[in-house]
């Protein structure tokens, strides 16, 4: 895994991107789930100008077999102190969907992860609307990603507040439907970030500059608001707005030089390779 990884970083680094933000999620067991933590922190040492913020996902689906009402008890008795105690994840995720995890377990996990000092994330109003993007404002969440089908409730609750809209037009693309509503979202005055979703089940794409070509072309989003949803609005969604995505004094220099003249030419070449 870890090497599979660098190659990855690596590609990634292609495209002018210097932080990743890594998810567990895909083991739902508590030593796969360290795994893929444990690789993200060595993935730090082996490289030092990305920023990789991590965040355990045990709560991605029900492990077969397994019952959500058990399965949830083990994240909050076992999983979540364990990563906590071992400082391998800075953020809780919770995919709260219809066939997944409801609201009120959702309220259970994060609430757990917040008495453990993380941060909290939900994926939210993806394949059905469980006003988990309200749910998400209410905790105080960090970000409510994916939104395909955010109501006009979840657009409201999130223009009010401090959580960033995290869109995902890869993982729309590669289940063909409908994309997020960005252009509600923005015109109500929510902060949206983009980004590709890497992931082998519905977006297994690191080209970051695609995802802003589809941004442009089917969220109707403009290029400051595809510049903001990359940078500024992106280390929102991720709790370092203080150290990146703006070229600020006292800021982490973590920008790349890229072979265009200008900004908009990363997304108007589609798909171009790094």
């Amino acid at each position: 895994l870890f090497s599979l990884a660098c190659h990855r970083v690596e590609e990634a680094r292609g495209y002018g991107i210097r932080t990743i933000e890594i998810k567990s999620g895909y083991g739902l067991d508590l030593a796969s789930e360290l795994k893929i933590l444990k690789v993200a922190r060595l993935l730090r040492k082996k490289f030092p100008d990305f920023r990789f913020p991590t965040t355990f996902l045990g709560a991605h689906a029900i492990p077969a077999g397994r019952t959500s009402e058990d399965y949830v008890r083990e994240i909050c008795d076992e999983m979540l102190p364990k990563v906590a105690r071992a400082k391998l994840a800075e953020a809780c995720d919770v995919f709260v969907d219809e066939g997944y995890f409801s609201v009120s377990e959702a309220r259970k996990i994060l609430g757990v992860a917040k008495k453990l000092g993380m941060r909290l994330k939900i994926h939210a109003d993806e394949l059905g609307n469980t006003e988990s993007a309200a749910l998400a404002v209410e905790l105080g969440a960090l970000s409510a990603d994916h939104l395909l089908k955010i109501s006009q409730r979840g657009i409201h609750a999130l223009a009010g507040s401090q959580t960033v809209a995290v869109l995902l037009p890869g993982t729309a693309f590669y289940l063909k439907t409908a994309q997020a509503p960005a252009r509600k979202l923005i015109d109500a005055g929510a902060r949206v970030a983009l980004s590709t979703d890497f992931n082998p089940g519905t977006s297994m794409t690191l080209n970051l500059p695609a995802i802003m070509t589809i941004a442009a072309l089917y969220l109707g989003m403009s290029r400051a608001e595809i510049f903001a949803a990359v940078t500024y609005n992106a280390a929102r969604a991720l709790g370092l707005q203080k150290t990146r995505g703006a070229l600020l004094p006292g800021m982490d220099a973590s920008f790349a030089i890229l072979p265009f003249r200008r900004f908009e030419e990363t997304y108007y070449r589609f798909a171009w390779s790094p």
